[in-house]
């Protein structure tokens, strides 16, 4: 116990490590703050282009042109109408419209999306409703119903614009301080390098010492790995508090859940370090940059300099956020903020703590097969 007291007051000692791993993260998360904020806000009513097939199964349909005028009408217009014509899918493609509309000879709207996103979504989810309540609006319009009465038969679709445009740019704007953090958390492999700097023989002199010292390789590893965890979970709890307290963000009430996904982003980012310390060609400040770089790599990838890059990684290349420490603790941290605990958040933590045992297991393999010709 004493042996780890002194290491903690070394680690503590070492103002460069200390700067990227704790203040650096603070610092960034800060700046977030300050000039991020609100940038990801969306607008409450979104105006959702569309092109109308001016057909006759249309112009038969004064029940959908009503509908259809009234909500593109006002300052809390929902839609744009333009009669469709030309090449509809090149004009689809370009975003001229996010939806193509048409009425069949037998009453059936067919829909014709852009692409997939929100505004796709509400504009179908607007169109099932209208089949839903397409008696009751009928009724309404021969009674002279206003424009706010019919509107308020698509409530659900109405409170779904609202609540979905404030919850998007919310998750994306988390993205920029939940990446932060699971930066940080990975940032505690330095102390991992400095640990594999002081075992190996041929990195220090104190790793000759050890070398030679009667004491079993495996008791010191995992008085260093005591060590670095203590410390790495101390330093990334305070910046929890920190953003919580400070910068206001909400983690959930999920309190442990936090805390030990913190605790396990810590134990991974420990053994990272440690596996690219146990590299013995390399030196100490090599080992360091392969580090940062490496961490800043998976950074960009969980969305930390582009929130919009999560998405692509999340479509076109998933299996990338299944081995990516910093996309899995990124996740955990938006699922328990914004749902709480749940699936998801179990299976990021699992993928989490095996990608860490895979660290540790291939460090120890390396270490053991270590030999000297002379010390």
């Amino acid at each position: 116990m004493r042996t780890l007291w002194y290491d903690v007051q070394l680690r503590f000692r070492n103002k460069v490590i200390l700067f990227w791993m704790f203040l650096f993260p603070i610092i960034l998360c800060t700046l977030f703050s300050l000039v991020l904020r609100d940038v990801y806000a969306l607008e409450e009513q979104t105006v959702i282009p569309l092109g109308i097939e001016m057909n006759e199964a249309y112009e038969q349909d004064a029940t959908l042109q009503a509908v259809l005028q009234q909500l593109s009408e006002g300052e809390d217009a929902l839609f744009s109408l333009e009669a469709a014509g030309g090449d509809v899918q090149e004009q689809l493609e370009q975003g001229k419209w996010i939806a193509y509309v048409q009425v069949t000879e037998d009453g059936e709207i067919a829909l014709t999306m852009s692409g997939n996103g929100l505004e796709q979504t509400i504009t179908e989810m607007f169109f099932d409703e209208f089949s839903q309540q397409r008696q009751l609006a009928q009724t309404w319009l021969e009674q002279g119903a206003s424009s706010q009465e019919l509107q308020s038969l698509f409530k659900q679709t109405r409170s779904y614009v609202t609540s979905m445009s404030a919850q998007q740019g919310i998750t994306l704007e988390y993205v920029e301080y939940f990446s932060a953090l699971a930066m940080a958390c990975m940032y505690c492999g330095y102390f991992g390098i400095r640990s594999q700097q002081q075992l190996q023989a041929n990195q220090s002199p104190l790793g000759m010492r050890l070398q030679c010292a009667p004491c079993p390789r495996h008791v010191v590893l995992i008085k260093e790995l005591l060590c670095n965890n203590l410390i790495c979970i101390l330093l990334n709890v305070l910046q929890l508090a920190f953003m919580a307290g400070v910068l206001h963000i909400s983690f959930g009430h999920s309190l442990y859940w936090v805390l030990g996904t913190t605790c396990l982003g810590s134990f991974a980012g420990n053994g990272l370090g440690l596996l690219i310390g146990s590299v013995a060609s390399l030196r100490s400040e090599q080992k360091v940059t392969v580090l940062s770089c490496f961490v800043l790599l998976l950074s960009f990838l969980c969305g930390m300099m582009v929130p919009s890059v999560k998405y692509f990684v999340h479509v076109y290349a998933p299996f990338l956020e299944w081995i990516n420490p910093c996309a899995l603790l990124t996740d955990a941290y938006l699922h328990l903020s914004m749902q709480g605990a749940n699936w998801n958040v179990c299976f990021d933590l699992l993928m989490l703590a095996g990608i860490g045992i895979v660290f540790y297991g291939i460090s120890y393999l390396f270490m053991r097969r270590q030999q000297y010709e002379s010390l």
